[in-house]
C-alpha cells in the first residue's frame, strides 16, 4: 500500500468513527420529533405563566433537557457535514499527487518539455486559469512539470488537464483551460503547442 493510499485509508477510518460517535444525534426524524416535543412545552409554558399558574419543576426541567438535546442534534449535524467536506478536499490532493507521475516522456520529461526546450517557453514560467470567480496560478518547471500550490500542499502534475483538474474536480481541457501572459499578450498552452507543432522544434521567435 503507498503512503498515500495508507493515508486515505487513516482518514477514512477516522470518519468512519467519527460518524459513530454522532450516530446517535444524527437521525433527522429524532431531531424533528425533540424540536416538536420543545415547541409542545414552551406553548404549555407560556399558557401556563400567562395564566399566573405555578410552572412545575419537571417541566422546566423537560424543557432544559430537550434544549440539550437539541444542541447536541445542531452539532452533530454540522461536525458530520464538515468532516465530510474535509475528506473530500484530501481526496482530491490525494488523487491528484498519486496520479503526477504518470504520462511522462523520455528522462523523467512531460509533454510540455519540447516546448520548453525548443523556446516557445521560458523555464518557470507562470501560467493561470479562472475557476470559481478566482484566479489560480501554478509554474511550469524546466522538466515541464506544473507545480501548483493546493492548500497547504504543494501539487506536482505532468499534464496540463490534471493541473487544470485538480482546480476544477472534473474533466477539462488543461491545454485551453490554461493561459500565459509571459509575452505581453495572453495566449492558451494550445497555442504554443500548436506553434510547435507548425513550425518545428525551435523557436523563431
Amino acid at each position: 500500500m503507498t503512503d498515500s493510499s495508507l493515508y486515505l485509508t487513516q482518514i477514512k477510518e477516522a470518519i468512519a468513527l467519527l460518524k459513530d460517535s454522532l450516530l446517535p444525534y444524527l437521525s433527522s426524524n429524532d431531531m424533528r420529533q425533540c424540536e416538536t416535543q420543545l415547541k409542545g412545552v414552551e406553548q404549555t409554558i407560556r399558557q401556563l405563566h400567562n395564566t399566573n399558574t405555578p410552572i412545575p419543576s419537571e417541566l422546566r426541567n423537560l424543557k432544559l433537557k430537550l434544549v440539550n438535546e437539541l444542541e447536541e442534534y445542531n452539532f452533530a449535524h454540522k461536525a458530520y457535514s464538515e468532516y465530510s467536506m474535509l475528506i473530500h478536499k484530501e481526496q482530491a490532493i490525494i488523487f491528484a499527487t498519486s496520479r503526477s507521475g504518470q504520462n511522462k516522456g523520455e528522462n523523467g520529461k512531460t509533454r510540455i518539455y519540447p516546448l520548453l526546450s525548443a523556446g516557445f517557453l521560458p523555464d518557470n514560467v507562470t501560467i493561470y486559469g479562472y475557476h470559481g470567480k478566482r484566479r489560480h496560478e501554478a509554474i511550469i518547471n524546466a522538466n515541464g512539470f506544473i507545480i501548483q500550490k493546493i492548500g497547504d500542499q504543494e501539487i506536482v502534475s505532468s499534464t496540463p488537464s490534471k493541473a487544470a483538474g485538480n482546480i476544477t474536480l472534473g474533466s477539462v481541457n488543461g491545454w485551453t483551460w490554461w493561459k500565459t501572459s509571459f509575452e505581453g499578450e495572453e495566449h492558451d498552452l494550445a497555442y504554443y503547442r500548436n506553434l510547435h507543432e507548425q513550425h518545428g522544434r525551435t523557436s523563431t521567435k
